[in-house]
């Protein structure tokens, strides 16, 4: 169990978990958008196909309605013209047999039999002999000879009945001629109830060519149908029944993906039944509808079908997009962890390294047990950088005969600053133990290396540096820094130093502009050094902390040990930031001469060690 959760805590934790996550809802995100394609494809096929059907039905009923006018306009010309020869019907039927495609044989035909009177509702007719000679019309042919026709082409067959009979491809439509006109109603003009059928004419017509050219005009690309020879109620009832009567009666099947007509019934696709319905799309739906020919009623069967291919391509394109994607997506994703990955490493490594620069300035800072070897002075000395290197510099050398303290500031702050802080601590310690004792000479040997190291490094950093030299109570000031603060028991003294110096690094010779002053510090005086970090600390009011606060609270602690009078400065000052960014390095040095020695005793008079209450 505690490996497991180990297992997933790493899985977790691990820098490229987002780029795994990305993949995974990227590609469920894909795959729900494909299948929201082909969902949204099947009810868009669902929504058209009421229409579709209607307008294919219609469609394919006027291009029979349109195909059947041949023989009928035929068998018009012929009723109206009752000593036709064979020469003017010829003339006439090559005049419109190309303005209907689908019709293959156009004639006509007469009656041999000796019958002379038939009941039109029988459909069968034995035809009375033609007075003219069978050389002037075409025979009455079986349909053997009629299917041969059809293959050969030939102009002209015959057949005696007068309803269309299909026959594989193709079915004969007859129109009767009467010995009189006969009205609309099925009314003899002459009273007779049994009018004479003097012959018919006659139109085979090629049921696939006909289909094959209407359907060529639709756009039908999603619906295959069925083609029976029977009624929409005999149909819905066969198939409901799953009986034979379908498959007896069953004329074509129209393949909509590949265009094509096919009448074997086993190389069709059986008809599917879903819920006990055979329309597919729509609950209780009727998807058969009636085509009339003659006095025929043929039913169609529609059925929608996808179109797989199309589908399948904006299925596998909107997945592919998706999944591209998605790929890119994590790619880039990969690349920005990568990135943050090689800098968050970058910046352990800067961090180790400030670690060590940090580490290393404050090694190089006066311990407090230097601190305590300088017997006429109480030291107290605080550095805290902005950054993980200060810029920000202090030294305090203690000699045999006196002491050197140092402050200084170089412009910014961080690592470029860190560093020219030791490079001063250093040149400093290197002259002190060279035992120059020219302030001058001192600092332009500073100024000098310290600018060369600059123009080196190709920086524009520079400093304020002052130098305080002591011995038996005599403060020797030289170099440009804040104002030098002294509480003494008469009050507040501040010394600026703006003319005793040029900044340090600035220029390659700054002797000109150096200069010295001496003060004298009295038993119980305090000398308090500082950055401009504490008298430009800001509240959350950009309120600067001012020198002039930094001196009363100097002022109200001057009593007290360096020590005290320290912390108190700090405590104030960061009272004075609150919660406000410190944005500049802060350092205080507070240096207190201590009280004489006491005649009885031979000790030195300490002072109070108690912190005063503010006001």
């Amino acid at each position: 169990m505690l490996k497991q959760l180990q297992f997933l805590r790493n899985i977790l934790m691990h820098s490229y978990l987002p780029v795994w996550l990305t993949l995974v809802l990227g590609s469920l995100l894909s795959g729900g958008t494909a299948i929201f394609v082909a969902t949204q494809e099947v009810q868009t096929l669902q929504r058209q196909f009421p229409r579709r059907v209607n307008h294919l039905a219609l469609a394919l009923q006027q291009r029979i309605e349109g195909s059947l006018q041949g023989t009928l306009t035929t068998g018009r010309f012929v009723q109206t013209h009752s000593q036709i020869d064979e020469a003017q019907l010829n003339h006439f039927t090559d005049s419109i047999f190309p303005q209907y495609p689908g019709l293959l044989e156009l004639g006509w035909a007469v009656n041999r039999s000796e019958d002379e009177f038939r009941v039109i509702a029988a459909k069968q007719y034995r035809l009375q002999v033609s007075s003219q000679s069978t050389s002037e019309l075409p025979e009455i042919l079986d349909d053997w000879a009629i299917a041969n026709a059809v293959q050969s082409r030939r102009s002209r067959v015959s057949r005696t009945r007068f309803d269309p009979q299909v026959r594989d491809y193709w079915f004969n439509l007859y129109y009767p001629i009467y010995d009189q006109v006969v009205s609309e109603e099925g009314d003899s003009a002459l009273g007779e109830d049994n009018p004479k059928v003097l012959g018919v004419v006659y139109g085979t017509y090629r049921l696939k060519e006909m289909l094959r050219l209407t359907l060529g005009t639709l756009d039908i690309r999603n619906l295959d149908f069925y083609l029976f020879e029977m009624t929409v109620d005999i149909l819905d009832s066969s198939l409901l029944k799953e009986n034979s009567m379908a498959q007896e009666n069953f004329l074509f099947f129209y393949d909509a993906e590949t265009r094509t007509l096919e009448s074997n019934w086993q190389q069709i696709p059986p008809i599917q039944m879903t819920e006990g319905d055979y329309c597919p799309v729509q609950p209780n739906h009727n998807c058969i509808r009636s085509l009339n020919v003659g006095d025929r009623e043929w039913s169609m069967l529609i059925v929608p079908r996808l179109d797989r291919g199309q589908l399948s391509w904006r299925v596998g394109s909107t997945l592919a997009i998706g999944l591209l994607a998605t790929g890119l997506l994590a790619s880039y994703l990969r690349s920005l962890l990568k990135h943050h990955n090689q800098t968050e490493r970058l910046n352990e490594h800067l961090s180790a390294e400030l670690d060590i620069s940090r580490r290393l300035q404050k090694m190089l800072l006066p311990t407090p047990h230097e601190l305590q070897k300088a017997s006429e002075l109480e030291i107290a000395t605080y550095m805290e950088p902005a950054d993980e290197v200060g810029g920000d510099y202090y030294d305090i050398l203690i000699g045999e005969k006196s002491i050197k303290i140092g402050i200084g500031d170089v412009t910014g702050h961080g690592l470029e600053s860190g560093v020219l802080a030791i490079m001063v601590q250093t040149a400093v310690r290197t002259l002190e133990e060279c035992q120059e004792t020219d302030p001058r000479k001192f600092l332009d040997v500073i100024n000098r290396t310290i600018y060369q190291n600059v123009q080196r490094m190709q920086s524009d950093k520079n400093l304020s540096l002052c130098l305080i030299d002591y011995h038996d109570g005599l403060l020797k000031l030289s170099g440009q820094h804040e104002e030098v603060i002294i509480a003494r028991e008469e009050g507040i003294e501040r010394v600026d130093t703006i003319d005793l110096g040029f900044p340090i690094g600035l220029d390659t010779n700054i002797l000109e502009f150096i200069n010295g002053q001496h003060l004298y510090l009295n038993p119980g005086d305090v000398v308090v050094l500082y950055t401009d970090g504490i008298t430009e600390a800001e509240n959350r009011h950009k309120q600067l902390y001012g020198i002039e606060r930094l001196c009363q609270v100097i002022s109200q602690h001057r009593q007290y040990t360096a020590e005290v009078i320290l912390q108190g400065v700090i405590d104030d000052v960061r009272r004075h930031i609150g919660q406000h960014k410190v944005y500049d390095d802060i350092t205080l040095l507070v240096i207190k001469r201590r009280p004489r020695v006491s005649p009885s005793t031979g000790e030195f008079i300490v002072a109070k060690s108690a912190v005063p209450s503010l006001r």
